[in-house]
C-alpha cells in the first residue's frame, strides 16, 4: 500500500471543501484505515509505505523508490493500492493476484483517467519510465497502459475519492 498518513491526505485532498478541514481529516484517516485492512485481509504479503517512509521529491520518484524497495526483499511481482478507492474490495485483490500470474501488468482505472490498482513483475518495471508518468492526472492510466503494451489484464473501472471537484 502506497499512501501518505490521514493527516498528510487531508492537508492534500479537500473531501468536504476548506471549510471542513476537522471532517477531511476525520474522512482521509477513515480511508487510510480501510485501505490497511483491505490489505491485511487479502491474505497477501503487504506492506504499507505511508508518506513517514517514503523517499523522493516527486510522486514519480516516491512511488518508484517504494517499489524497488519491495522489489528488493525478494518479491518478484507485486500489486500497488492506494487509499483513495472505497470501491475496492479483498475480491478485486485476488482477481488481481491471480490475473498478475498471467500476464506481465495489471492495471485497474479510476474515472478519471487514473489508476485505483497497478500490478506489476520485477521484470517489467523500470524506475525511470515510472518517475517520468504524469502521476495525480488524468493522462496516468493512458500512458501507463502504453508501457505495459500487450501484456495487460484490466479491471473494472472504479471510482476513486480526491476532492470535492
Amino acid at each position: 500500500m502506497f499512501s501518505r498518513t490521514g493527516e498528510a491526505e487531508a492537508r492534500a485532498k479537500s473531501f468536504l471543501g476548506r471549510a471542513q478541514a476537522g471532517k477531511n481529516q476525520q474522512i482521509a484517516k477513515q480511508l487510510v484505515a480501510r485501505s490497511h485492512a483491505l490489505a491485511a485481509a487479502s491474505g497477501l504479503p503487504a506492506f504499507v509505505i505511508d508518506s513517514t517512509h517514503q523517499s523522493g521529491n516527486s510522486f514519480g520518484e516516491r512511488i518508484s523508490h517504494a517499489i524497488q524497495e519491495v522489489f528488493n526483499q525478494g518479491y518478484d511481482q507485486l500489486l500497488v493500492i492506494g487509499n483513495d478507492c472505497p470501491e475496492l474490495q479483498v475480491e478485486r485483490l485476488h482477481q488481481a493476484a491471480q490475473d498478475l500470474n498471467r500476464q506481465d501488468w495489471v492495471l485497474g482505472p479510476d474515472a478519471r483517467g487514473g489508476e485505483y490498482l497497478i500490478g506489476i513483475h520485477r521484470q517489467q518495471f523500470e524506475a525511470g519510465q515510472f518517475k517520468k508518468l504524469s502521476w495525480s492526472t488524468h493522462r496516468l492510466f493512458a500512458e501507463l497502459s502504453a508501457l505495459a503494451g500487450a501484456s495487460i489484464a484490466l479491471l473494472p473501472q472504479l471510482q476513486d475519492l480526491n476532492s470535492q471537484a
